[in-house]
């Protein structure tokens, strides 16, 4: 986005716009999938629904930004340039339980989790109940994963289609 701004040739703006639009869905998506993980599951889709509520209001001061500043240039510098600032949450931000998990890191994925519940104001398990509840070993999925059920078939289908 920021580099929009600058006056590059065409061969470099497509080369860039290329790289941010291959990372517009982690900018989007992490926070999202994160907020929406570490909620509980009754407040869930309201947290879904608040971060897509910011996003419209996003693009509701968008119109009003691009209303004050009349070149592009300038526009897009204005609205890209804050969101460098999104780098700290990187560091700022929890991993994913479930990613901890997937990965072996069971130890860190525990810790975080028993952080969570003392936060949520909850007990969490001692760790050998914590470890039954996880299971053992790695699952192997495939993509016929996806259509084996009419559940999952019914899902699967459904997302493709919306996203």
């Amino acid at each position: 986005g920021t580099w929009c701004a600058a006056k590059l040739d065409l061969t470099v703006l497509v080369r860039l716009s290329t790289c941010s639009a291959c990372w517009w869905d982690q900018w989007c998506l992490e926070p999202w999938l994160t907020g929406t993980e570490w909620t509980c599951t009754k407040r869930r889709m309201l947290a879904g629904i608040m971060t897509d509520y910011a996003f419209g209001l996003g693009y509701m001061l968008l119109a009003g930004v691009a209303y004050l500043i009349r070149d592009w240039r300038k526009l897009q510098l204005a609205i890209s340039a804050p969101g460098f600032l999104l780098i700290f949450y990187i560091w700022v931000l929890p991993h994913s339980a479930r990613w901890l998990l997937a990965n072996d890191r069971r130890e860190e994925a525990i810790a975080l989790l028993r952080k969570a519940a003392l936060v949520n104001g909850r007990v969490l398990p001692p760790t050998v109940q914590v470890e039954k509840i996880l299971g053992g070993g790695k699952q192997s999925h495939s993509a016929v994963d996806l259509v084996r059920t009419p559940q999952m078939r019914k899902r699967a289908i459904i997302l493709f289609y919306i996203w």
